[in-house]
């Protein structure tokens, strides 16, 4: 017939935490099929969990689109407040949305609600070396709504130190 049971065995200590993934090939002299298998340790499948990039990706999509003419910045500007809003509902403890919803909002004239955002953000100037690039980027963007050239100035200087401990980082050069 067309059909074949196959019994294979996955040996518990042979895999690792999380997602494991292996493949069935069978080779005969007319062809070769191919069945991948998926095994997770230790831990539940979240169907959800690629929907933090696909968030982000719509937003960095509306904003070349935005950025190309094709758009309007008070159209980016919503989808992208609607879609952080989703981020920070599946990552509340992650302080990149909440500044990166302060940014969108500078973009989009929205000044006062981003400086509102900023000074409830929990700034520690000491955390420059533990958590370096959320802290760096909460620096550029209180320089963006600084009119006070000394503020900026620090703000240079702190990202420079930053940077001189932390080369590999583009993001941080950029």
């Amino acid at each position: 017939g067309n059909a074949y049971e196959f019994e294979y065995f996955v040996r518990p200590e042979k895999l690792h935490g999380g997602r494991n993934f292996g493949m069935l090939k069978f080779v005969t002299p007319y062809e070769t099929l191919t069945y991948e298998v998926e095994v997770i340790q230790n831990g539940k499948y979240n169907e959800d969990h690629r929907m933090a990039e696909l968030y982000m990706a719509q937003i960095l999509k509306g904003y070349i689109r935005f950025s190309s003419g094709k758009g309007s910045l008070k159209e980016w500007v919503l989808m992208a407040l609607k879609n952080l809003k989703l981020l920070r509902e599946l990552e509340p403890q992650n302080d990149m949305y909440q500044l990166l919803t302060a940014h969108i909002k500078i973009r989009g004239k929205q000044e006062e609600e981003a400086k509102w955002i900023l000074e409830n953000y929990n700034y520690n100037r000491f955390a420059l070396v533990k958590d370096y690039m959320v802290n760096a980027y909460y620096l550029y963007l209180t320089a963006l709504l600084s009119e006070d050239s000394a503020h900026y100035q620090r703000v240079i200087g702190d990202l420079e130190k930053t940077y001189v401990r932390h080369q590999e980082s583009w993001f941080l050069l950029w």
